[in-house]
Parts: structure tokens; C-alpha cells; sequence
């Protein structure tokens, strides 16, 4: 059974400009998208992404409760129009290689046990490796990236309260 994550190329060039904001320093923000199984594939594909300028250190990020409250909240509030839901994290590795870690894989049993992506980028390697959780297992996933043709539109909503930024993709109406 293969693993796909599909990210559209302007969420993905919004992952690589947070990561970058600091690119010494570790960051993470949340994905929003849709989970599909078939015979022979699961594919998530992400539709949205949703992050604060917070910052951990050159070698760890902690998601705190509040965050991931705030992300899940605004993501309803958004993401109910096109069918995504709160579908996983991501976070940079700093100055650090791409690849999952012992702590990341902790994380991943620990809080994304049902058909969730996490996601990696490293800047220092201008590289991102993404994983898909399920019930049963955690595998390897081949990221693709969708062309922005694809959508109709992107959406910076104003946060009053908060100083993230959300950026969600709506498919074209037929």
C-alpha cells in the first residue's frame, strides 16, 4: 500500500516561508485537509496550513494545548466550506537533517494516531519528508506536489487576537 501526501505548491511555499522566518530556530503550525483510502493507497491531501510566529529552540518545538486549540477553532470556522478538517502538523528541524526522530515518532503515536500526516522541513537541506498516521501503523510518505491551477482562490483571513496567519485553498466550482 503506497503513502501519498499532496500539498499544493502555494502552501507549500507558505510552510517553507514560516519555517524560514527563523530558520536556526525550530517552528511548527498545523494542516488542514482530506484523508482518502483506497485498495491500494493512503492519501492525505492538504488544503490549508495554520501557524503563529512561535519558536522553540535550535533543536526542539513543544505544540502547546492553546495552540492547537486556537488552530483547531479557526480551522472549523474556515475549512468547513471545502470538506477539510485538522489533518496533522508540521515543523522544521532548523539547522538539523530532515528525518523523524525517536522524539517526533513519540509524537506522532502519542497525538496523531488516526489517519493524520506530520510533515518535516529542513531549511538548512531546503527539504520536507512527511509520514502518514493511521490506527495501525505510521509509513513513509511520497510528498507531491499539486499545481495552484487546481484552485480558485487563496484566503488570509484577519486574526484580531492572534498574530498567526491561515492560509486555505478552495477548489474551483464546475
Amino acid at each position: 500500500m503506497a503513502s501519498i501526501i499532496k500539498i499544493n505548491d502555494m502552501v507549500l511555499d507558505e510552510l517553507i516561508k514560516h519555517c524560514n522566518i527563523n530558520p536556526n530556530l525550530e517552528c511548527g503550525g498545523y494542516l488542514y485537509g482530506r484523508y482518502k483510502s483506497t485498495y491500494t493507497d493512503d492519501i492525505i491531501t492538504i488544503t490549508g496550513i495554520y501557524y503563529e510566529r512561535i519558536f522553540g529552540t535550535e533543536n526542539r518545538f513543544t505544540f502547546s494545548p492553546l495552540y492547537k486549540m486556537r488552530a483547531i477553532n479557526k480551522g472549523k470556522e474556515i475549512y468547513r466550506i471545502n470538506g477539510s478538517k485538522f489533518i496533522g502538523c508540521y515543523h522544521s528541524h532548523g539547522k538539523y537533517r530532515a528525518q523523524f526522530s525517536d522524539v517526533d515518532r513519540c509524537m506522532e503515536i502519542e497525538h496523531y494516531r488516526s489517519n493524520k500526516a506530520a510533515l518535516i522541513y529542513s531549511p538548512i537541506e531546503d527539504k520536507l519528508i512527511g509520514d502518514i498516521i493511521t490506527s495501525s501503523k505510521i509509513s513513509e510518505a511520497r510528498i507531491t506536489v499539486i499545481s495552484c491551477d487546481e484552485f480558485d482562490r487563496l484566503y488570509f483571513p484577519t486574526l484580531p487576537k492572534t498574530s498567526g496567519k491561515v492560509i486555505s485553498l478552495k477548489k474551483k466550482s464546475k
